[in-house]
């Protein structure tokens, strides 16, 4: 090829002093040379941005069948230049690039929007299933919604007779899978006995589309090459009138005796005039949820628009024709579908970084935003809605509802068991308290949540306080770890006084004098049971709980008991990882499946 270009431009027969020529060839080039540029380095910060620095955004778009069109892009559009540059050339040159460059690229392009279709159609159907299971919740009060939570086995049974806990490192994505036994039958008899997979709220990774998954498509699109290219060298050797110069006249590649560009012409009309419309409708209707359908609607609908202009280009335009051949306007069709596949995802990219980036503090975002995991800054606005959902007794009963019920995690129990151990916990060091130090009582002098919030360290009336939770045993059943009945989160006279996402060192440190605690104060005896309980059922070694959380984590915590030197601070770095887990995992799954359809579960 390379030859055939250097000795076209030799021996031209247009000479080179010639006005036109050097004119045509010179724009020509300069426009391949910033073409080049651009989709090579755009295309290469692309690959970087996804392979090292797991941009989310960029993966939502299946970026290995994103950049092997890319790819295919290039190379067409660049040969289209040379090409045009060339002005005459042989009529097999044309066919290498429908059959081989453009054929292949609109393959590309289906599959892509083929992937997106059978991908995210689940969630089109659990949208209407969201609408039947929200109308039916409504009717009932919300204090049945949190029994939603108690219906969780806290273990199940395998095949093999073994007893799991069911929390989310074996978590499975319900919300498809919900059986209303009216409206959808369920797909799968043995949820919690096939756990051996991690479901997030991404639909990417369902086990039921391993067919259009990346793999598999790119083994379909090699092989559907590896045949374009045998058909275009059967065409080739058979069809001799192809290797005429004469391109500016498109008689002699599509006459009697150019009978071999019939075929690729009429897989591109098949492709770009019968699927695409097909497509493009099926990906309308099932919405953009993930905001991923844009660029490839532009990509397809810019095709069918290139198809016509084509067409009528090499056969009304014939003034235009002289000049400019008809492979300018698949160097057209090229550059825009690689603006849309690679340079606005990249910039929106970037730029959503810089917003989140923007997002996160000088000084941070408190102590229950820290820990090993990797790119939290991503995460850091939508910890704070999470954390302020959770301060809200409604918000938090659905949103433990909708985890118990579509996702099997057991983390909410997690945190719920952690709240009852951090009221005792209080209640035992604020006993200890009330007789050395008093303080007059007055609403004034009583903390808020968002003093609490704010670590504000305000005097409590530790006698009334003392009193009101003397009471509040009284009128309630004595609470037993890891149970299955409705925990007592917020009618605990502690609740209003301390925020619920708080560790119990840092609400600690919001009732009692600071000078009176640390990090290294020991858990009141009283409570050394139901810390030894707790870290049993949720922070063993190799249980199911600890996978999820870092390994540092869990040894520092067996550590402490092992040595019975438990400090207030012990858990409350694992109740983070919780925390953090609830947030990337489910809460987001929880805003992504229904505020996009302005559904909640009320």
């Amino acid at each position: 090829m390379a030859l055939y270009i250097l000795r076209r431009l030799a021996y031209s027969e247009e000479t080179v002093g010639d006005a036109a020529w050097s004119i045509r060839a010179i724009s020509i080039f300069s426009i391949l040379g910033v073409y080049g540029a651009l989709t090579i380095t755009t295309t290469a910060i692309a690959i970087y941005r996804y392979a090292h620095t797991n941009d989310e955004f960029l993966a939502r778009r299946s970026m290995p069948l994103v950049i092997f069109q890319a790819l295919l892009g290039i190379a067409v559009g660049v040969i289209s230049l040379v090409g045009c540059a060339l002005h005459e050339y042989p009529c097999v040159l044309k066919l290498w690039i429908i059959s081989f460059g453009v054929l292949l690229w609109l393959l590309t392009v289906a599959a892509r929007a083929t992937q997106h279709f059978f991908l995210l159609w689940p969630n089109k159907v659990s949208a209407t299933l969201s609408k039947h299971c929200i109308s039916e919740s409504s009717k009932s009060t919300a204090g049945n919604c949190v029994e939603g939570i108690s219906s969780v086995p806290a273990y199940y049974q395998d095949l093999n007779g073994i007893l799991h806990r069911s929390d989310t490192v074996q978590t499975r994505d319900l919300w498809s899978e919900y059986d209303t036994s009216t409206l959808w039958p369920s797909r799968d008899k043995s949820l919690l006995s096939e756990a051996a997979q991690h479901y997030t709220c991404h639909p990417y990774p369902r086990a039921e589309c391993w067919i259009v998954s990346n793999r598999m498509l790119l083994i379909v699109l090699v092989f559907s090459a590896t045949l374009l290219v045998s058909l275009t060298l059967v065409i080739g050797f058979k069809s001799t009138d192809l290797f005429v110069i004469s391109a500016g006249y498109p008689e002699t590649c599509l006459g009697d005796n150019g009978w071999g560009m019939w075929l690729p012409y009429s897989i591109a009309i098949a492709c770009v005039g019968l699927a695409f419309p097909a497509l493009e409708f099926m990906i309308w209707y099932i919405g953009d949820l993930y905001n991923t359908q844009a660029d490839i609607l532009i990509c397809m609908f810019f095709s069918q628009i290139i198809l016509v202009l084509y067409a009528l280009w090499e056969t009304l335009f014939t003034g235009i024709r002289a000049h400019l051949s008809g492979l300018f306007v698949i160097w057209l069709a090229a550059l825009v579908t690689h603006v849309s596949s690679i340079c606005w995802p990249l910039w929106q990219s970037i730029k959503l970084q810089r917003q989140q980036e923007a997002l996160v503090p000088q000084s941070g975002i408190g102590s229950s935003y820290k820990g090993a995991r990797p790119r939290r800054s991503m995460y850091a606005s939508l910890y704070r809605e999470f954390q302020l959902t959770l301060e809200e007794h409604p918000k938090r009963e659905r949103f433990f509802a909708f985890a118990a019920q579509y996702y099997r995690s057991t983390l909410p129990s997690f945190l719920s068991d952690f709240q009852v151990l951090k009221y005792q916990v209080l209640e035992a060091l604020i006993g200890n308290q009330q007789g050395s130090i008093q303080y007059a009582c007055s609403d004034a002098s009583m903390p808020t949540i968002p003093s609490r919030l704010a670590h504000e360290y305000r005097p409590v009336c530790f006698s009334a306080m003392a009193k009101a939770v003397a009471q509040w045993h009284k009128r309630c059943h004595p609470v037993q770890m890891v149970s299955e009945i409705q925990r007592p989160l917020d009618t605990h006279p502690l609740a209003k006084y301390v925020p619920f996402t708080k560790g119990i060192f840092e609400s600690a440190m919001l009732l009692l004098p600071p000078t009176s605690i640390d990090e290294k104060t020991p858990f009141p005896e009283i409570t050394k049971n139901a810390l030894l309980n707790f870290v049993t059922t949720y922070l063993a070694r190799g249980s199911c709980m600890s996978v999820n959380i870092p390994n540092t984590i869990v040894e520092s915590v067996q550590a402490a008991v092992e040595q019975s030197s438990v400090g207030l601070s012990v858990l409350d770095h694992a109740k983070d990882e919780v925390l953090f887990l609830l947030c990337t995992d489910v809460y987001m799954g929880y805003c992504m499946r229904l505020e996009p359809h302005g559904l909640s579960l009320k």
